[in-house]
């Protein structure tokens, strides 16, 4: 009698090396830095603006973009604009103003519920939510 063959599948689970929250703020990016710096004692600086193209125009759009290494923490952070006039960096979710990507250490997650809580607290945000990275399929054109 002839054996049946088992069939194994091994899945993995992709692993981002960043977490993502969504901050709403109807401020200019650079009031909402210093208000960001100021309340929470972070060292964000401007960096060079991420440029996206548009597909169907070939138009070229800055992103402002601004960092802060918390070298404590072993901890970097990115704050992205992600609506510049009427574009959307990241179409996945359009209402939401700018993007916090934390990006951890190696076997290290920055707990994102204290940050999110103390966001919260800054004058100049509406509301902070945690994205799974997951959820976007253009996070792959942002070099961190």
């Amino acid at each position: 009698m002839a054996q049946k063959k088992k069939k194994h599948v091994l899945t993995f689970e992709e692993e981002f090396p960043f977490q993502v929250l969504g901050i709403i703020s109807s401020h200019p990016e650079y009031r909402l830095v210093w208000a960001i710096n100021n309340q929470l004692e972070f060292k964000f600086e401007a960096g060079n603006p991420h440029q996206s193209i548009d597909k169907k125009t070939k138009l070229i759009t800055d992103h402002p973009l601004y960092f802060w290494e918390d070298q404590e923490e072993r901890t970097m952070f990115h704050l992205i604009k992600n609506k510049v006039g009427n574009k959307v960096l990241f179409p996945e979710k359009p209402s939401i103003d700018y993007f916090l990507i934390v990006v951890s250490g190696e076997d290290y997650e920055y707990e994102l519920r204290e940050l999110t809580k103390k966001l919260k607290l800054v004058e100049s945000i509406l509301g902070v939510y945690e994205f799974d990275p997951e959820e976007f399929e253009s996070l792959d054109i942002i070099d961190f």
